[in-house]
């Protein structure tokens, strides 16, 4: 923290605050408060009083007034880096996002070498889904910490986390951009900097074993998760990862067992949970996924994607009444949750009342204009309430979204069959079964326009699932 220009030189003061420091290392919140305040009255505004005053606020849960605190003391040493980092936690925690990334970006600005703030910068984007941009700011941070002055100015311990924890959190926004080689290579350059007693290296393989199983290396993703549980057997995340893995290997029972074991070990795991009701649906027990998902939801009722899963099931089992029980007293909290506005209205469609379901995916098309699946839904909605013209274009939309695909190209031709143009229906499903070959709403539809279809034994694409979210 650097001095103020011209400090006050009180002892008694000093010795307070001095007194209060202590107190707030040892965790002492209330008390060191006082001790500082009263060194405050002696000291003044001070930017150090200022930033201890702030710690005390944040810690006391207080984050507004550590804000104020904070902004105080930029205002009295605007140089100082380490006080705009701590301005942009108490901005975080107000749930400020754009205006923390601001300040530590001012922090870096001003201390290049400031690698908290340049993995918060990077963290906090990742959060907000901005994965290119999240990529570049732990590229740059990965570059800070190879500098030469790093070398001088950072302990070889601390050059030696950063690295490994911003490897492998690159590696994971590699990963949920589609990027698996490159981020199995990132992650192996994680580990290396990663002992194998580190706590942080179980996490850190069954994050690689996921990056693996999507590049189609599964066999190796079994392994390496396996290891993994060897040094964290009771880690309900890589229990939950083991389970998803085995999922995608189609070995739906042994998914089971493992994602109970995660469930059982941390019961408001949603994920988990919900991977236990695939699981359970892989193995045609329908009744016992939507029980999952219902205990699941009793358990966690604020978790947004178990909600989106439990309401889009029981539609699917012809339980529209329980979806609307579930996304009702969400949406009163939540009025602009898109997906929850999509799922009630296909809930509604489902139950007949298509009054409620335009309204809901109308508002679902206001907020999302641009995502197929609301367009196809209030289309199909419209069609049903013989408004089939003003359907057609919200379906071409959608197409235009997502060419080819099945579900929407199968949606179209329902609605061109209520408009009275059997031919362009007909070339809409024969399209979807192009796409799909066996896809049974094209098929259903084209048997009910006297067409005969050779069906495959099996379908090689199901309807389950994301046809009815987002």
């Amino acid at each position: 923290m650097a001095a103020p220009p011209a400090p006050n030189r009180d002892p008694a003061a000093f010795a307070t605050l001095k007194h209060g420091i202590d107190l707030l290392q040892l965790g002492r919140f209330s008390e060191a408060r006082l001790l500082i305040e009263q060194a405050r009255v002696g000291l003044g505004d001070r930017p150090d009083v200022l930033h201890f005053l702030a710690v005390c606020a944040m810690q006391s849960g207080d984050p507004k007034r550590a804000e104020s605190l904070w902004k105080d003391a930029v205002g009295r040493d605007p140089r100082e880096p380490m006080l705009r980092f701590n301005l942009g936690l108490a901005l975080q925690a107000l749930g400020q996002p754009d205006d923390a990334i601001r300040e530590w970006r001012h922090a870096v600005r001003l201390d290049p070498l400031q690698l908290d703030a340049r993995r918060n910068i990077a963290a906090t984007l990742t959060g907000a889904g901005r994965l290119a941009a999240a990529e570049r700011e732990y590229v740059d941070l990965l570059k800070a910490a190879d500098a030469p002055e790093a070398q001088k100015r950072v302990p070889p311990e601390g050059l030696r986390m950063a690295r490994a924890g911003a490897r492998g959190a690159l590696a994971y926004v590699l990963y949920l951009l589609g990027r698996a080689d490159d981020a199995i290579v990132t992650y192996d350059a994680a580990l290396v900097d990663v002992p194998a007693n580190d706590p942080g290296r179980p996490p850190l393989l069954g994050n690689k074993a996921l990056a693996l199983d999507v590049a189609g290396r599964a066999e190796e993703a079994l392994a390496l998760v396996q290891e993994a549980l060897t040094l964290a057997p009771d880690h309900a995340r890589l229990l939950n990862c083991a389970g998803h893995i085995l999922l995608r290997a189609g070995r739906a029972a042994d998914a089971e067992a493992s994602l109970r074991r995660a469930v059982q070990l941390d019961p408001g795991f949603g994920e988990a949970a919900r991977n236990l009701a695939k699981a359970r649906g892989a193995q045609n027990d329908v009744a016992g996924a939507l029980d999952q998902l219902t205990q699941a939801h009793a358990r966690t009722p604020d978790d947004a994607e178990t909600i989106y899963a439990l309401s889009s099931l029981s539609v699917d089992v012809g339980d529209a009444g329980r979806a609307r029980s579930v996304l009702e007293p969400w949406l009163k909290d939540h009025p602009d949750d898109a997906r929850a506005l999509n799922n009630l209205g296909i809930a509604c469609g489902a139950a007949g009342d298509f009054d409620a379901a335009h309204k809901a995916l109308r508002k679902a098309q206001k907020l999302t204009p641009d995502e197929p699946f609301v367009l196809t839904n209030l289309a199909r909605t419209l069609t049903a309430m013989g408004r089939a013209t003003e359907a057609s274009p919200l379906h071409r939309k959608a197409l235009a979204r997502m060419p080819g695909d099945p579900r929407l190209l199968t949606h179209y031709a329902l609605t061109q069959e209520s408009l009275g143009d059997a031919a362009k229906a007909r070339e809409l499903y024969e399209a979807a079964l192009t796409a799909a070959p066996g896809f049974p709403e094209a098929v259903a539809g084209l048997e009910r326009m006297g067409v005969a279809v050779a069906t495959p034994a099996e379908a090689v694409y199901s309807t389950k699932g994301p046809a009815f979210t987002l």
